[in-house]
């Protein structure tokens, strides 16, 4: 898969098919370099359509824009602010936000935004960038002013505090389509250590679900000690995942599972169809099908 930050050029009679669900990246729409390349989301071409339409709709002409500091936010928010441009809009600035800033780097940033006139927040950045940066504008007790979030930013309760969720009051946001994906939900109720013994990341998940700690084998004792004091349960396997412990699943924005479910569905009917072809009417050479019993990357992204 090719990530949203770093592109490789892959040979089209050597690899593929690479499927990602969130790069939105547009060069890698450019099939002359990435010719094995797919994806199931769109390319930031059409967000940023989407954006400028969704200002000019509620004529917001003077913006301030907020952008992570990697190649997806420089190169998107650069591509968004001379969109708005165009459409006779004017960004202030561009403030730049990473998750490896400082406290008092982002505290600064945070001053600034506040202090400028500017009304409208463009945020173009996935939320693990631009979440400490939020915090910091939360602190400072932000007011009047409307943030409008890209798509890659998700809106994830857990990671806020309530004090944040007041200063998305009013807030518009763009989302990556979704539709229900059968027996999704009942696959999650169903997850559990005993009947998955050999999943690596169960145990894992089943202490994130229930707020526990599984004991070592040998132990008796109901409560294991952590390491900043106190007590918490221990972990155990007959726990059902009832709808309370289901909100560690974030459900209420199912996006990137929906698209990496799609992703998964569309490579199994590639195999499907090149499983059953028929010699003669194949896409290969003279009509002729893949050998299934020696199937090729490349014959795969055929399909």
């Amino acid at each position: 898969m090719v990530s949203g930050a770093i592109c490789v050029i892959i040979p089209a009679d050597q690899y593929g098919p690479y499927e990602s669900y969130g790069s939105v990246l547009p060069m890698l729409s450019d099939k002359s370099q990435f010719p094995s390349f797919l994806r199931t989301v769109p390319s930031n071409t059409l967000q940023i359509l989407a954006l400028v339409r969704l200002l000019g709709h509620f004529g917001w002409t003077w913006i301030g824009m907020i952008v992570s500091d990697d190649e997806m936010g420089l190169q998107g928010g650069q591509d968004l602010k001379e969109a708005i441009e165009q459409n006779k809009g004017c960004v202030a600035f561009m403030e730049r936000t990473h998750t490896a800033y400082s406290q008092a780097k982002l505290f600064a940033i945070a001053n600034a935004i506040q202090g400028h006139t500017v009304k409208v927040l463009v945020v173009y950045s996935s939320v693990v960038h631009v979440k400490d940066l939020l915090e910091a504008l939360s602190t400072l007790n932000l007011t009047n002013k409307i943030f409008i979030f890209s798509a890659s930013f998700t809106m994830t309760l857990s990671l806020f505090s309530k004090q944040s969720w007041k200063l998305f009051n009013g807030s518009l946001g763009l989302v990556l389509q979704l539709t229900k994906m059968p027996a999704f939900e009942d696959f999650l109720t169903r997850l559990n250590p005993m009947h998955d013994p050999n999943d690596r990341f169960i145990k894992l998940f089943w202490e994130k679900a229930f707020n526990c700690r599984w004991l070592a084998a040998n132990a008796t004792d109901k409560l294991t000690t952590v390491a900043q004091g106190g007590t918490i349960p221990s972990c155990f396997e007959k726990q059902t995942l009832e709808q309370t412990a289901l909100n560690v699943f974030e459900l209420n924005d199912l996006s990137s599972s929906y698209h990496t479910y799609i992703a998964v569905y569309a490579l199994a009917h590639a195999v499907t169809f090149l499983m059953s072809c028929k010699p003669g009417f194949g896409p290969f050479i003279n009509g002729s099908c893949a050998d299934v019993t020696n199937i090729k990357p490349w014959q795969v992204n055929e399909y």
